[in-house]
């Protein structure tokens, strides 16, 4: 059976009631639908006032929401001074933009907090500082990556790491940074997929830790690295 249309899941996490009896048995036995429904409505949630940490878009956030809106306006939260009403030039959006607007504008606000989690995916303003070829082991032949080391706005250094080789179902892949010789090592967080940006953790020196590592890692609950590399290379200028 097909999954059901991605509108469709946007208005059941709004609260809609808009699924029939064969979209809501699919739900019963999707896990993969029903986890998108319950991530959207968090994002939905946070927007309502829920419990999750808010921070304040930026304006490349908004200026992308109001892209998928198509509506032409400054930054709602540019200027806290009053001003005077001006109507926007808007194209009427379809049921879809709305739904597509609403969700941008909770995700948009929505920060989950934790060790190692990728940074939002809008892409904030960054600075590239330095890069990696990311080469295969013999046990991983023919895998490959990047990883550039970036400085976002708020002076934090992020890492971007970028592979050919998705995770499978039975393993994680782990992103790292070592120092030469893979002497010492600390973990940046669980590569969800084939790219991701991990924050360096503050105080962390950078000029030691030259090796990004990325590694397959067995579901055991041991936090050490696995001995299992999957590609692997140096941070350069």
């Amino acid at each position: 059976m097909a999954h059901p249309d991605p509108e469709l899941l946007a208005l059941l996490a709004l609260g809609e009631d808009a699924a029939s009896a064969e979209d809501r048995l699919h739900l019963a036995g999707c896990a993969e639908c029903r986890d998108e429904v319950a991530r959207l409505g968090r994002a939905v949630a946070a927007a309502r006032g829920g419990d999750e940490a808010l921070e304040t878009p930026g304006p490349r956030v908004w200026a992308g929401i109001a892209a998928d809106v198509g509506v032409d306006a400054p930054d709602p939260l540019a200027d806290a001074r009053p001003a005077p009403a001006v109507p926007l030039r808007r194209r009427p959006p379809s049921r879809r933009r709305r739904i597509v607007a609403a969700l941008a504008a909770a995700a948009a606000v929505l920060v989950i907090g934790g060790v190692g989690v990728t940074l939002l995916r809008t892409n904030p303003p960054s600075q590239q500082l330095e890069t990696a070829r990311l080469r295969a082991f013999p046990a991983w032949a023919g895998a490959s990556g990047t990883a550039q080391l970036e400085r976002l706005a708020s002076g934090r250094l992020a890492l971007r790491i970028q592979t050919d080789v998705p995770p499978d179902r039975s393993t994680d892949h782990e992103v790292w940074l070592m120092t030469a010789g893979a002497r010492r090592l600390v973990s940046l967080g669980m590569l969800h997929g084939t790219s991701g940006v991990f924050l360096v953790p503050e105080g962390l020196d950078i000029t030691r830790f030259r090796l990004v590592d990325v590694s397959d890692e067995p579901r055991d609950g041991n936090p050490a690295h696995s001995g299992d590399s999957i590609v692997r290379g140096e941070l350069r200028a």
